[in-house]
């Protein structure tokens, strides 16, 4: 299920997309509820699990980021503990051998891009752009090569997602993109 791709563009603005579709093994649905989504100042963009997304979107409550705290730090304590906090208050997070896991998603601030993985791990790549979910590759590679060409993080967003659809049959239309912004 699910394609979600991020990217920073030539002026350093932050740009995610996803796709709509809702599947399974043996069906899928277009969902009016976006897997793209603002929550304070952090665009998210999720996987695994609508629940999840729900909760990161109505339940999350973001901690307060002190100025002399680098982003990186914030995200990976007080971002990470507030998130595993919300999870497990409402029934999400899983524990298995002792080992506390959730989905998969990227997450935007301050024109940075993470990814948080299902082991709790923050993730802010060399590269300009990342992705998840199934379309993951189709969309990564794309976004490699869309990344030296002359285009809007718009189009950027939708020709990668256009090329995971193409590929994978868990990645469907329509597709939103969202710009970054400190609202």
């Amino acid at each position: 299920m699910t394609c979600i791709v991020g990217f920073i563009d030539k002026n350093n603005e932050l740009w995610m997309g996803a796709d709509s579709l809702g599947s399974s093994d043996s069906m899928h649905t277009k969902r009016k509820d976006t897997k793209l989504f603002r929550n304070g100042r952090f665009l998210i963009g999720y996987t695994s699990s609508f629940r999840m997304g729900q909760l990161l979107r109505f339940k999350w409550i973001p901690p307060e980021h002190f100025l002399d705290m680098p982003d990186y730090t914030y995200m990976c304590t007080d971002v990470i503990d507030s998130i595993r906090d919300c999870l497990k208050e409402n029934g999400y997070l899983e524990l298995e051998n002792n080992v506390e896991t959730i989905g998969t998603f990227l997450i935007g601030y301050n024109n940075k891009l993470y990814q948080i993985n299902g082991n709790l791990q923050v993730a802010e790549n060399v590269d300009n752009f990342n992705a998840c979910g199934s379309g993951t590759y189709f969309a990564m590679g794309a976004l490699n090569i869309l990344n030296d060409l002359d285009l809007t993080g718009e189009e950027i967003c939708l020709r990668a997602l256009s090329t995971a659809e193409k590929f994978n049959p868990y990645v469907g239309k329509p597709f939103v993109v969202k710009k970054y912004s400190e609202e």
